[in-house]
């Protein structure tokens, strides 16, 4: 899966947009407040908005943000982040944003040391400054790009609508350059905001005979080279920039001007990289095809000895195989079993997370070398996130991800794009579909072609519920849930919901892994066993309580119990790939008496729908999804005796366009009242004209929500 990585500065930056870092009392502390706040720009001495934008919630007066790669005096390398800015307060929920900020202290992780300073002050609109010291910050933990940090928590006091807040920020990471070179994070900025920039600038400052790569995306500017006696200076300025807010189904750096940028830094000239290089000094801003499969080529090439250590294996193992369509699948269980089911309840007994993800590249590495020896055609399918940008934008080696196009048969063909404890064969990452992707099966023999999209159906959760009203009287219900997931859906409901002990037996008896316990010593195993106990105990109070947490956020009505959880089907190979469990959920708040009747709201029961407010009605942007999906609900009542069913026409629903589509059908057989519901989006991608329609279906679907019966007595 794609990981953009980005300095711990930029983490804080993407996480909110509140930001203060700790200002130690030294010599380097002053120098940056002097630099920052003496020695700013001019745009940073302003203190008037245009009217234009007087009724924004803030606005962005300047901002800058300046890298900057260098060599240390004493050896290795120092990477300086350092980022400014200039808010005006307009609004309370603006105020309440820029009201806290949370902050890392200077730490060494490994053989890393980040250093971090900051400065933050509130200039009044009489024009009076207060520099708000940082003693007074809670110290808490938290995680950021994996590393475990102590930070700081501090509460900005007499803070006002009206006022400005100037703050800096600034990040030094030492790093010992013991390689002939070394790739820094990748980075890459967005040029609008949540609120209006007036002015804004954007600088890397590079140590000389670097090589640098950068893309301006979306008609953001291109960086400029600005002449200094030792460095590569690149600056890109911008100004005027309206705010564009979180909304539904938005990739913002497919639609908004942005700008991707990576230094590596070498000892000497490279020639034996990998890496995406142009010429040391000089700005690279393509990738051709064949760079980019050197790239992966390299990476899937390093697993090589493991491939050839398997395939003795599965040679023996697979020997009596003669259909390649189920050997290819095989061969797939095969590698996951050994490279993650192995190894789960070691994890578990450790009290480690059991969740297992293989790098792609090492998937694909050992899978295509095995398909080979095994005379199973496939290729390396190649492409970028369609979150990102479209393949012509490559310019990252860590924007790429790798899936395999099996071709067992000639009529047969799966991919592969996923190795992990839920995973099967046809499981990829779905971000994906759709793109442009680079297949190829060596360096020189590539060609672009469309990576195929999931229909509606493959990516789908059908759920049966049996509604039994316990007391009309109170309006306690329970209901018998029944969810079949399938597709792009399943592995978070696995995530939450299925454990290695759910499958351990299935897995020894299909992959042959080991018992665990079986080859431990008396008094190891007894502890093994003790702490095996403990945690399915605890196992199943977790279970419960994500899908209660889950009804609570998914249904308009009162959650008082969820229990009777049984996994139906794991949902871990390609026959049974449905994960399919049932559960019950006791609840008020859907019956309602009224004389001698009952009202039931039944279309509470397909959980609360997606809700398009007025301000998102006029869409300027295209719609992109995450892929095509359907949900189907068939609910069932048993009718009491003396009642008769009312309203049934009110829930004969069927509304569809080319978007996708709301259904809905009723009926009564042997006195029960059968309700089917649809619900479908037919594609990963609306355009912008077309947002009415979209719009149109989800209203309906919404409008559901409130549909009810009326159970009245007969003959009354």
């Amino acid at each position: 899966m794609i990981r953009l990585y980005t300095s711990l500065l930029t983490i804080f930056l993407i996480a909110s947009t509140n930001y203060l870092l700790q200002a130690d009392s030294d010599k380097k502390a002053q120098e940056l407040k002097t630099y920052f706040w003496n020695n700013s720009s001019d745009n940073f001495k302003v203190t008037n908005i245009p009217d234009k934008w007087t009724n924004k919630s803030a606005v962005i007066i300047a901002r800058s943000y300046e890298k900057y790669y260098t060599k240390r005096l004493i050896g290795g390398l120092m990477h300086l982040d350092y980022v400014h800015y200039r808010v005006k307060i307009l609004s309370k929920k603006a105020l309440e944003e820029f009201a806290q900020f949370t902050f890392p202290k200077s730490t060494k992780v490994g053989v890393y040391q980040f250093n971090f300073y900051a400065g933050y002050k509130i200039i009044k609109p009489n024009g009076k400054e207060i520099e708000v010291p940082l003693s007074d910050a809670v110290e808490s933990e938290m995680e950021v790009n994996r590393y475990q940090f102590n930070t700081l928590k501090l509460a900005i006091p007499n803070l006002e609508i009206g006022d400005i807040v100037d703050y800096y920020i600034a990040e030094e990471q030492s790093i010992p350059a013991n390689k002939d070179y070394y790739s820094f994070d990748p980075v890459i900025f967005r040029l609008n905001s949540d609120y209006p920039v007036m002015k804004q600038k954007i600088l890397f400052d590079v140590e000389r005979k670097c090589y640098l790569n950068a893309k301006s995306l979306n008609g953001a500017p291109e960086l400029v080279r600005s002449n200094k006696e030792t460095n590569d200076v690149y600056i890109l300025e911008d100004e005027d920039r309206e705010n564009v807010r979180e909304i539904k189904w938005f990739y913002p750096y497919r639609e908004l001007p942005a700008i991707k940028f990576k230094v590596v830094y070498a000892k000497g000239a490279i020639s034996n990289s990998p890496l995406f290089l142009g010429s040391p000094g000089v700005l690279k801003s393509s990738v051709s095809k064949r760079e980019a499969v050197k790239f992966a080529l390299a990476y899937l090439n390093d697993y090589q000895l493991e491939g050839m250590r398997l395939y003795k294996i599965t040679k023996k193992q697979f020997k009596e195989e003669i259909d390649r369509n189920v050997l290819a699948k095989q061969l797939y269980y095969f590698v996951r079993s050994r490279y993650v089911s192995k190894y789960t309840e070691a994890l578990i007994n450790q009290g480690i997370d059991q969740y297992q993800e293989v790098s792609a590249y090492k998937m694909a590495g050992i899978l295509t070398y095995l398909y080979k020896m095994h005379n199973i055609k496939c290729n390396i399918l190649l492409g970028i996130p369609r979150s990102i940008s479209s393949v012509d934008d490559l310019i990252l080696e860590d924007e790429m991800i790798c899936t395999i196009e099996v071709n067992p048969t000639a009529d047969e063909t799966f991919y592969i794009g996923d190795l992990s404890n839920y995973s099967m064969v046809g499981d990829y990452y779905y971000l994906m579909e759709g793109t442009e992707v680079f297949k190829f099966i060596t360096e020189f023999d590539v060609e672009t072609v469309d990576f195929p999209q999931s229909k509606k159906d493959d990516n789908s959760i059908r759920t049966r519920i049996e509604l039994m009203v316990n007391d009309f009287d109170t309006g306690n219900c329970t209901a018998k849930i029944r969810s079949r997931i399938e597709g792009h859906f399943k592995k978070n409901f696995q995530y939450h919901l299925l454990d290695f002990y759910d499958y351990k037996n299935e897995e020894i008896t299909k992959y042959q892994i080991a018992d665990f316990g079986s080859d431990l010593k008396k008094k190891a195993k007894a502890n093994y066993t003790q702490k095996k106990i403990a945690y399915l105990e605890e196992l199943e109070q977790q279970k419960l309580d994500y899908l209660k947490e889950n009804a609570e956020e998914n249904y308009d009505f009162d959650i008082q119990k969820v229990k009777d959880l049984n996994i139906l089907s794991h949902g871990r190979h390609h026959e049974t790939p449905a994960f399919e469990y049932v559960y019950k959920i006791d609840f008020n708040g859907i019956v309602k008496k009224t004389g001698d009747s009952y009202l039931i709201n039944l279309g509470k029961l397909i959980e609360s729908q997606v809700t398009i407010e007025k301000e998102e009605l006029e869409r300027k942007y295209d719609v992109y999804m995450p892929y095509a999906r359907s949900f189907a609900h068939n609910i069932i009542l048993n009718i009491p005796k003396g009642y008769e069913v009312q309203g049934l026409e009110n829930l004969m629903i069927d509304h569809q366009n080319e978007t996708g589509g709301f259904s809905c059908t009723a009926k009564i057989e042997n006195y029960k009242l059968k309700v089917e519901t649809y619900k479908h989006y037919d594609t990963n991608f609306v355009n912008k004209k077309d947002w009415s329609d979209l719009v149109d279906f989800l209203k309906t679907a919404e409008d559901f929500n409130q549909k009810s019966i009326l159970l009245k007595p007969i003959n009354k």
